[in-house]
């Protein structure tokens, strides 16, 4: 679908209006944004903490938004979405603003992954670190970003959108928007986790894992082959040459 050069394909009720003005970066090898609005910072250095069962933030829709905006004036055609337990109102999580970064209108070729992540590197986010980053063909940014007081951690997952994976994350997404539910059993395993002693992401993120597992395949048995989602994987997992699925650093599995 086409869309304005300054759009993403968030939620409607996440869209900012295109009509606000953006400013050019000041040269296309730096990629810099220029923001109007003083309640937003640059993208700061990420930071590991431990695992944490927060309450939602209702501003993380803004600032989702707002990053959205950033990556699409920088790379015009690039879609974002925002994923995640922070797209999810009411949801508790880790409060890591997760937005899933694709190319073009769901044609995102492998050999466009670099090109996504030289303009994520010129806006200042930063490569994963720690042990089992993500592989190359589907990296992993991260950064931080200060609003109104308030600083927000980011994962950008970049999948071609030929991958499962990028389906099912938003799939997964709109299945918790639309099931009340399925949001109460998330959270509460989130907190029985924490409330166990899990403090370490990697540790909580493998153990939260098999629930989200558990209910994608559920989701995939509803759905039926012809949706596609007869094989899935878990999010933060990708399919690549010569593996069945790679195992990734869980820091950076969504919600």
């Amino acid at each position: 679908m086409a869309e304005d050069s300054n759009m993403c394909s968030m939620m409607s009720s996440e869209r900012e209006d295109v009509d606000n003005p953006l400013r050019p970066p000041r040269a296309a090898h730096t990629l810099r944004f220029m923001d109007d609005s003083p309640t937003f910072s640059p993208i700061l250095a990420y930071e590991r903490l431990p695992a944490l069962v927060r309450d939602h933030d209702q501003r993380a829709f803004a600032v989702a938004a707002h990053l959205a905006r950033r990556i699409t004036a920088a790379r015009p055609g690039t879609a974002v979405e925002h994923i995640g337990s922070t797209a999810v109102a009411g949801l508790p999580g880790k409060g890591v603003i997760d937005l899933l970064v694709v190319a073009g209108a769901g044609a995102a070729a492998p050999d466009e992954v670099p090109s996504i992540v030289g303009t994520l590197l010129g806006l200042g986010f930063q490569p994963q670190d720690g042990p089992d980053p993500m592989p190359p063909e589907r990296p992993l940014m991260v950064g931080a970003i200060d609003h109104n007081g308030e600083r927000f951690r980011i994962h950008a997952h970049v999948v071609p959108a030929a991958l499962p994976e990028a389906a099912e994350l938003v799939g997964f997404r709109d299945a918790l928007r639309a099931d009340p539910a399925m949001q109460a059993a998330y959270t509460a395993r989130k907190r029985a986790i924490v409330d166990g002693g899990t403090t370490d992401s990697r540790e909580y993120s493998e153990i939260k894992g098999a629930w989200v597992r558990a209910e994608l395949e559920r989701l995939a048995r509803l759905a039926g082959p012809a949706a596609g989602l007869d094989e899935v994987t878990e999010p933060g997992e990708a399919l690549v040459p010569d593996q069945e699925a790679l195992v990734p650093d869980q820091e950076g599995h969504p919600g």
